[in-house]
Formats: C-alpha cells, structure tokens, sequence
C-alpha cells in the first residue's frame, strides 16, 4: 500500500463522490487547502494509515462514507481545519486509534463508530446526529472546549460497552451541553 486514492492541494470546491470503493492505499483522501469541499457517497477499503485527511480545510463536506481498515485514524482532521460536517460509518479500526481525531473547531461530526475511541476531540464540536459506539464515545484531550449535542444522543451498540460515553481526564475548562441521551456505555459486552 502507497500513496493516495484521491489527492487535493490548493484546490478548492473538489467533489469526490459515487465510487463503490477507494482501496488500498496508504491514505484514501488527501485534501489539503482544499475549502468547500465534498466527500460522498463512497467505500474506503483496505487503507494502510488514514482513511481520510482534512488538513487546513475548512467547510468540508463528508457524508454516506463507509470506512474498513485504517492503520491510525479512519478520519483525521488537523487543527487548522474547522466548520465540516462529518457523518461516516466507521468498521475495523487498528485497536487504540481513534475512529476519528478531531483537531479542528466548530465540526459538526455524526455516524457509527467501532474503534476502541470513536472520536478524539482536541476542540470544541458538535453532534451531526445520533451517534452510536461499541466502546467508548468522545475522549477529550485538551481543555477549554465545548461538546454541544444539539439535541442529539449518544449511545452504546449491542447491548452496551465496556467503554465511557463522554471521558475527560486532566483536562479543565470542558463544557457539555444539549444532549438528549448518553446511553448504554460502562457495561461489559
């Protein structure tokens, strides 16, 4: 596995959707510099490292993607990249990576999560709908940020999960606000 499936920089407005599958690469999408721009409606396969990466992006677009294999993060979104919406489905991550690493601000991230962390939030984002989990939900690893369910659930799949819905260690300042339901996680499977 090498290179890329799809690679954007400096361009802006890319639509990349309709593929039945994007599969073995070392990263499936790679959009850099790349505002306003859609992901849709397609397959990632067999991706050696990351399935998707948003770096200094902002107004990203991605919807009805389903992602199978992905060494680090399925979605990994640098902190210079902010306003997206995320709504994915996430299978067989490598054990200890989160599903998705959120270092940008203001996302709205929503879909079906299975790592052992669904989403890595390093700022402040939002509920792009229900999410569900199989372990645990939202780790928080930076301070002084806001998790806004915009009315919103989180919930455990299959019965519950040994994991935590929301978990914060060490780290101050952590508003969370407008959920209506955090279900389901802390049980053993």
């Amino acid at each position: 596995d090498s290179g890329y499936g799809v690679y954007s920089n400096g361009i802006g407005d890319v639509t990349v959707k309709d593929f039945s599958n994007i599969s073995d690469f070392n990263i499936g999408i790679e959009l850099v510099s790349s505002d306003d721009s859609y992901i849709q409606n397609l397959s990632l396969i067999s991706i050696a490292d990351i399935g998707i990466n948003v770096s200094d992006s902002d107004y990203v677009s991605i919807s009805t993607v389903m992602i199978n294999g992905s060494g680090n993060s399925a979605i990994y979104i640098d902190s210079g990249s902010s306003y997206g919406d995320f709504s994915v489905e996430i299978y067989e991550t490598i054990s200890g990576k989160p599903d998705v690493y959120n270092g940008g601000s203001g996302n709205d991230i929503g879909g079906n999560f299975t790592g052992d962390v669904g989403i890595e939030v390093q700022n402040s984002m939002s509920l792009y709908g229900n999410l569900s989990f199989t372990k645990t939900g939202i780790n928080v690893t930076s301070g002084y940020l806001t998790l806004d369910g915009k009315g919103y659930a989180m919930y455990a799949v299959s019965g519950g999960s040994d994991g935590h819905g929301i978990f914060i260690n060490g780290q101050d300042g952590v508003t969370i606000k407008d959920f209506t339901n955090i279900t389901g996680f802390g049980k053993d499977s």
